[in-house]
C-alpha cells in the first residue's frame, strides 16, 4: 500500500472513529469526508469501502455501529461527488453505495447481510419519492 493511500485510510478511519462516538460530530465529519473525497476520489473510495467492510463484520448490535450506519447513509445521500468505478468511468456516490451494499446482501455471514441490508433500507427510505436511477444491476441470490 502506498503512503498516500495509507494516509487516506488513516484519515477516513479517524473520521469514522469520531462518528461512532457521538451524533453531534456528524456534520463536521461529513465536511471532512467531503474534503478527503475531493482530494483523491479513487483512494477515498478504496479507503471508505475497506472501512465499511470492517463495519459489516461486527456481530453485535451496538449504539456505535448504529451511529456509523446513520453517518454512512447521511453522507451517501448528501454527497454529490463522483466515484471511480474502476473501469475509468465515474458514477455518483449514492448508486455506488447501493450497488456495493446489494452485492454484500447475499453474503454467507449473518452480520454482513444484516448491516448491508440495513444500509440499503435506510438509503431507500431517505430518498425522495421522485428519485430515479437509470440502472441498478439486479441482485441474483446465490445458492448457499
Amino acid at each position: 500500500m502506498s503512503s498516500s493511500s495509507n494516509n487516506m485510510m488513516q484519515a477516513v478511519a479517524a473520521v469514522l472513529d469520531a462518528c461512532q462516538r457521538s451524533l453531534a460530530k456528524h456534520r463536521k465529519a461529513a465536511a471532512r469526508m467531503k474534503q478527503l473525497h475531493e482530494q483523491n476520489a479513487p483512494a477515498f473510495t478504496v479507503a471508505f469501502v475497506s472501512c465499511l467492510r470492517r463495519l459489516f463484520t461486527v456481530k453485535t448490535k451496538s449504539p456505535h455501529v448504529e451511529r456509523l450506519i446513520k453517518f454512512v447513509v447521511q453522507y451517501s445521500i448528501e454527497t454529490e461527488l463522483p466515484v471511480s468505478a474502476g473501469d475509468g468511468q465515474e458514477s455518483p456516490f449514492l448508486p455506488f453505495m447501493l450497488r456495493f451494499c446489494l452485492n454484500h446482501s447475499d453474503s454467507k455471514d449473518d452480520a454482513v447481510r444484516y448491516h448491508s441490508c440495513q444500509i440499503v433500507a435506510r438509503l431507500i427510505a431517505a430518498l425522495p419519492e421522485t428519485a430515479e436511477f437509470e440502472y441498478v444491476s439486479p441482485c441474483v441470490p446465490r445458492s448457499r
